[in-house]
């Protein structure tokens, strides 16, 4: 019985062996492609690697042309403000002029045109509205309003209606002392 029991044991143990070994097959198999998969993910982490260093240094490359032509920019705005403040300084010496003041100038002379322009639209404004008051008065309606608006405003004989007088005069050479002694004062300053 002892003799049985044993060759059982020996049975079993070889039985054991055989498992073992196939176990160690599979298990060594297994290991072998998780190795391949981990020389795969190694290739690949290489390559990402590779592909952020070359664009960070494209980015790099990127961001210091920038720079270089926003100074090169910065540059070419000083020197075109200098050739704009010599081009001032030629065009003054030459015709003998005031840069500034011609400017100024012709500012308030394109404020004047706005203002006469206002003033003859109101003017016809006032023209039509004042019809409008005459054919409703002829209608039937009340002439009292055409004789207070005809009190309150002046017929020009240019054709405008004035309203009001004036709170100071708008002569032209008037205005341009005034503007040239202010321009005076804020250089002063």
């Amino acid at each position: 019985m002892v003799l049985i029991d044993q060759e059982e044991t020996i049975k079993k143990m070889k039985d054991d062996v055989h498992y073992n070994s196939q176990l160690f097959e599979l298990l060594s198999l297994d290991i072998s492609s998780l190795n391949v998969k981990i020389k795969n993910l190694q290739d690949v982490n290489q390559t990402r690697n590779q592909l952020l260093s070359e664009m960070r240094e494209a980015s790099s490359n990127e961001m210091m042309v920038m720079k270089l032509e926003m100074e090169a920019m910065k540059a070419d705005k000083v020197m075109k403000d200098n050739q704009l403040n010599m081009l001032y300084v030629v065009i003054e010496s030459h015709l003998k002029i005031d840069v500034h003041a011609v400017f100024n100038e012709i500012e308030v002379k394109r404020v004047e045109e706005r203002r006469i322009q206002r003033e003859r639209e109101l003017a016809q404004e006032a023209t039509q509205h004042r019809k409008a008051v005459v054919v409703d008065a002829e209608a039937g309606g009340s002439s009292s309003v055409v004789d207070v608006e005809m009190t309150e405003a002046e017929a020009d004989p240019l054709g405008f209606v004035l309203a009001g007088e004036p709170s100071e005069s708008l002569d032209l050479t008037d205005i341009l002392h005034r503007v040239h002694a202010l321009q005076k004062k804020k250089k002063a300053r």
